[in-house]
């Protein structure tokens, strides 16, 4: 391969690039997704640049069909190559998030089986006459779900991202105190904040009491059986 082609020769040395890529955090893959997207680039411009020289002539043609394809071939490896790391990452995130659903799931059975055999219970104290008892055990059963509550890890799924995913935008919240602020003024409908009810509940719950010193909370007795 000789002439003005050869600026192209980095792609044939693509593949053996393209074998030393890893990823074993989320911090290696726009790395890897840029070096991908170089060689879609690089593609795109040998491409660009033997489509007229093909047209040519037939003689032309042949010839650099030849040298297009020696250095395609090596491209399309690379992006393949290049990709697999991301793919199997994301995959093994998944799998992981999977499992942890999984067990989640378990937990909040077995702690429904707990809560339903503590209000059981509870109402057997309360036929008894026993309502320090019964009302003991239904805080304690509150209790412990607020704790499982709390200790819910938040699932955030991995972005899956390779070469020629498209982008997308979200919210973040960088000024929480600007934000709450805009509401107040309202400036912003109240929908944009909500109340953090899983970590304000334990507070009534320890409390049991109507004031439980947060400004615009009170605490609310539910009555049960």
């Amino acid at each position: 391969m000789t002439g003005e082609a050869d600026k192209f020769a980095l792609a044939l040395s693509a593949p053996e690039a393209a074998a030393m890529l890893t990823v074993t955090c989320e911090a290696d893959k726009p790395r890897v997704v840029a070096m991908v997207e170089a060689w879609r680039r690089m593609k795109k411009d040998v491409e660009s640049f033997f489509g007229p020289r093909k047209a040519a002539s037939r003689a032309v043609w042949v010839r650099d069909c030849d040298d297009e394809k020696k250095l395609l071939d090596p491209l399309e490896q690379a992006i393949k190559i290049g990709n697999r790391p991301i793919l199997e990452y994301d995959a093994k995130i998944r799998r992981e998030a999977e499992d942890a659903r999984r067990k989640q799931e378990e937990a909040a059975r077995k702690l429904e089986q707990e809560r339903q055999a503590a209000l059981q219970k509870a109402a057997e104290a309360s036929k008894k006459g026993d309502e320090a008892e019964a009302r003991k055990i239904r805080d304690e059963a509150d209790a412990r779900e607020v704790r499982a509550e709390i200790e819910k890890p938040v699932e955030v799924p991995p972005p899956v991202r390779t070469a020629g995913t498209r982008t997308t935008w979200r919210a973040r919240v960088v000024d929480l105190k600007a934000l709450c602020r805009a509401v107040a003024d309202g400036k912003v409908p109240e929908a944009y904040v909500e109340a953090n009810l899983t970590v304000l509940r334990p507070l009534a719950v320890a409390q049991k009491r109507r004031d439980i010193g947060v400004p615009g909370v009170e605490g609310e007795a539910v009555e049960g059986r």
